[in-house]
This record gives structure tokens, C-alpha cells and sequence, in this order.
């Protein structure tokens, strides 16, 4: 008996033969110098013996002159449960270069993509990948692979009015980049009024994600000394955090309003009880690694002010 995965793969391989048949195309003429795709692996996808991943999907797709939609029915694919569990543990786990927290989320990319990557709907293929690609800027500093990424997809969303979560996914990975990269300006604020402004009506993984955002847009403004937008983020940020109930990234909101007091105001006590209250919480709720780390930052930002 076939597999839902065998079946899987044998209906997409029939469906992408017939439309490259519908354009009189043979596979060497589809596959060009063979550098996105080999003859042997379409030959290969076409007869469901391998399962294409995303960027090579949307490369066929390309090829063929079609939406990837017509290749995959997302309505038909339902997400597994355990799937769902994960991704959202995934975009929950506070890092902060905790090496425990690494490796938990390691070994939640490890578990997604070896028992249930190849099951997902294309969307959550994208999400995955993405998420994939902030991993590597942040955590490695390799950029190829998240710019690729954005090539495909950046484009599409910048008129957007509303953002879907894999837009605010593409939106992290595209400020993650401006740690490595000079800031473009032109770009990133017309996104953040779209960010606050979705912002007050946004609820559970949506408010999540505009909040980790706003974290992002803060180290961004640090790292090009721009303290003084700082105290209106931290608001839109603790509007929304009052509202949803989720005060999961309360320790960092509190440190960013305390750089503002120290770095733009001068205000040193102001500042360190804005990063003890951060710190307190932290320790709170579990989290005494991220409280040290707070401490630590005020400490060294207060060394910089002094050095001056």
C-alpha cells in the first residue's frame, strides 16, 4: 500500500510532466544549463520518485508559466498537529544567545524537517525556510541563503496594506539583515507605520511576531544610534503587550526603553531601573540567563556613556 507521502509525489510529478507536455517542452529544453535543476532530478520528480523542494518548485513553476497554486492544493493539504506545536514553540523560545535555548530550537528544525517538512502545505514549507534563514544570519552570519530567500519573495509584499504571518516572517529575515548591512531607510520605516499600525488590532501569533519585530527595529536604531525613536517603539510595543496579555518579551521592551533614557536623555537611574524592571521579570518568569545578560548590557552601555 502506497503512502500519503508516495501518493504525494506521484500526483505532483504527473501533474508538472503534463504542463511541461502542454508546452511542447522536452526536459533538456526545460532545464536550460541545468542550474536550478538537472535532467536526471526532473526526470526523477516527474515520476514521483523525489519530492522537489521549495525553491525548486517555485523554479518550475517559473518554468511552466504557472502559479504555484496550480502545482499544489494547498486547500487539500491539511497541517499536522504535532507540526503546529512545534512552529509555534519555535517562534516562542527566547534565544538570546542562551546555549540551551539554541539547542532546543535545533533540535525542533532537526524534528520538523526529518518527519514532517515533506507534509506541509507550501505556505509552512516557506515559513520554515525562512525561519531557516534568520537562524543562519543571526546565528551564523551567513547571508546567502536568506537573500535568496528575499529575491523570491521580497518583492511582493512591499505595497502591501496587511501583513500575513509569512509576511512578517519575510519582514524578520529582511531586518536581520541590517545587522550585517547598512540600513536602507527608504525601505524599512514604510514597513514599520505598516507594523504599528496593524499593530493595535493584531491578536495571538500576528501580535507575536509585530512584537518580536519591534525588538528587531530597536537593535536596528541602536546600532545606527537612532535612541530617539526608541521611546515611541517601546509604547506601540507595550500597548500591544497589555492588550493581547502576552508579556513574553516584556525583559527586552523594558532594556530598550532604558537605552533611550541613558543614551538620548542622560538619564542614568532613570535607565537602570527601566533594566532592573527587565531584569526582574526575566528572573520572574524561569529565564535567569536573559536577567544576567540584561545587567550586563546596562553595564557596558553605562561604560560607553562614561567613556565618552
Amino acid at each position: 500500500m502506497k503512502s500519503k507521502k508516495e501518493d504525494y509525489m506521484r500526483s505532483l510529478g504527473t501533474k508538472i510532466y503534463s504542463y511541461r507536455k502542454a508546452k511542447k517542452m522536452s526536459r533538456e529544453e526545460f532545464c536550460e544549463e541545468e542550474e536550478e535543476i538537472t535532467i536526471r532530478n526532473l526526470g526523477n520528480i516527474e515520476r514521483g520518485k523525489v519530492l522537489p523542494n521549495l525553491i525548486t518548485l517555485q523554479y518550475i513553476a517559473k518554468r511552466l508559466e504557472i502559479n504555484l497554486s496550480e502545482l499544489v492544493d494547498e486547500e487539500q493539504e491539511k497541517i499536522p498537529e504535532r507540526y503546529s506545536k512545534l512552529k509555534y514553540r519555535l517562534l516562542r523560545i527566547p534565544l538570546y544567545g542562551d546555549p540551551e535555548a539554541i539547542s532546543q530550537q535545533k533540535e525542533i528544525f532537526n524534528e520538523i524537517e526529518e518527519k514532517l517538512f515533506d507534509y506541509l502545505p507550501n505556505s509552512e514549507k516557506l515559513a520554515i525556510e525562512i525561519l531557516k534563514g534568520v537562524k543562519q544570519t543571526h546565528l551564523e552570519e551567513k547571508l546567502d541563503f536568506s537573500k535568496s530567500i528575499l529575491d523570491n519573495h521580497f518583492s511582493h509584499l512591499i505595497n502591501k496594506t496587511a501583513y500575513d504571518l509569512n509576511n512578517l516572517l519575510l519582514i524578520q529575515l529582511y531586518f536581520s539583515h541590517f545587522y550585517h548591512e547598512p540600513y536602507e531607510e527608504a525601505s524599512f520605516e514604510p514597513i514599520l507605520n505598516q507594523l504599528i499600525f496593524q499593530s493595535q488590532e493584531a491578536i495571538d501569533m500576528e501580535a507575536l511576531l509585530i512584537i518580536l519585530l519591534f525588538t528587531h527595529v530597536a537593535s536596528i536604531y541602536v546600532k545606527n544610534k537612532k535612541y530617539k525613536n526608541l521611546l515611541e517603539l517601546t509604547h506601540w510595543a507595550q500597548s500591544l503587550m497589555k492588550r493581547t496579555e502576552d508579556y513574553q518579551k516584556k525583559p527586552i521592551i523594558d532594556m530598550i526603553e532604558g537605552k533611550y533614557w541613558l543614551f538620548e536623555q542622560g538619564e542614568k537611574e532613570k535607565a537602570w531601573s527601566k533594566y532592573e524592571n527587565g531584569a526582574s521579570y526575566a528572573e520572574m518568569v524561569g529565564n535567569d540567563f536573559l536577567a544576567e545578560k540584561i545587567r550586563e548590557e546596562y553595564q557596558k552601555d553605562l561604560q560607553k556613556i562614561e567613556t565618552k
